[in-house]
């Protein structure tokens, strides 16, 4: 009897070792670097810094297929470089969004499926800065950006108001991304919200969730 108790509980612990290891696991955060167009009326080029490779129009940070690519315009007038545009964000050749003027931390999250994924995050200006990138689906390059997260918290943008979210540093728990936020008010204090981006193994994609402290 005890034999088989044994047995029955060495397959248990099989089983579960099985399953835990085919659920995706993230590895914790990496900072590459950053980058930033600048506005109108500079004078500066677009600027970055932990890219692997600069050319006249673009940052790369890393290298291969996976590689994050920032394209970029710069204006001149008089010869000098007086602002500069954004002409897209990609991972690989793969198109990401357009709609960005500076990342001022970007982060590299690996999982242990080798698959890789980009979180960047910052204040540019008086507006929050958030991209979450990677390939969904298996198929198809896709991202979560700050216009979704106002779906939770509808003054996470823009950083001229009292108790105006900023966004911490992420941080990892099994398949889960989490992002912290902290609210610091003029009269009553500091208050504080996190976000989780859990990865859903069947949909290949993560769903997001807003807890408020």
């Amino acid at each position: 009897m005890k034999k088989i108790i044994l047995l029955f509980t060495l397959l248990l612990m099989s089983l579960s070792s099985i399953s835990f290891a085919s659920s995706t696991q993230f590895n914790q955060p990496v900072y590459i670097g950053w980058y930033a167009n600048t506005r109108a009326g500079g004078p500066s080029p677009a600027i970055a810094e932990g890219y692997d490779s600069k050319t006249y129009d673009s940052f790369t940070f890393g290298r291969g297929t996976e590689a994050l690519t920032f394209k970029f315009e710069n204006r001149y007038y008089n010869g000098r470089a007086a602002s500069s545009i954004s002409k897209g964000v990609f991972i690989g050749k793969n198109f990401i969004t357009k709609r960005i003027i500076a990342c001022p931390e970007i982060y590299k999250i690996t999982d242990n499926k080798g698959r890789v994924f980009y979180l960047a995050k910052g204040i540019s200006g008086p507006e929050q800065v958030f991209l979450l990138m990677g390939k969904c689906a298996g198929s198809y390059y896709n991202a979560i950006q700050i216009s979704d997260l106002q779906k939770y918290c509808p003054d996470i943008e823009f950083m001229d108001h009292d108790g105006a979210p900023h966004l911490e540093n992420p941080y990892i728990v099994g398949n889960e991304i989490r992002l912290p936020y902290k609210r610091s008010y003029w009269k009553s204090g500091n208050k504080t919200g996190e976000f989780i981006f859990k990865w859903n193994d069947e949909v290949q994609w993560f769903s997001i969730q807003h807890i408020v402290y």
